[in-house]
């Protein structure tokens, strides 16, 4: 599967990135191969996360230790 990122999408993921990264230099690296992980999961594996708010062509997946989600 192909996946394409709304544009406001990758600003918001960007401007996390950069949020991190001013806390500690490699924290926002960090969440960009997290991130980087989940969309590879969502392309292999489009049904593996749990409907997002109970619509069931939607889902979300939490990225690992950022409190961050993959709607």
């Amino acid at each position: 599967m192909n996946l394409r990122l709304h544009r406001l999408a990758v600003v918001e993921i960007d401007a996390a990135v950069d949020w991190y990264e001013a806390r500690r230099v490699g924290l926002g690296q960090e969440l960009e191969v997290e991130v980087e992980r989940v969309l590879g999961r969502i392309s292999a594996l489009p049904l593996s996360g749990p409907a997002w708010r109970g619509r069931t062509g939607h889902r979300v997946i939490v990225v690992p230790r950022f409190p961050f989600t993959m709607p």
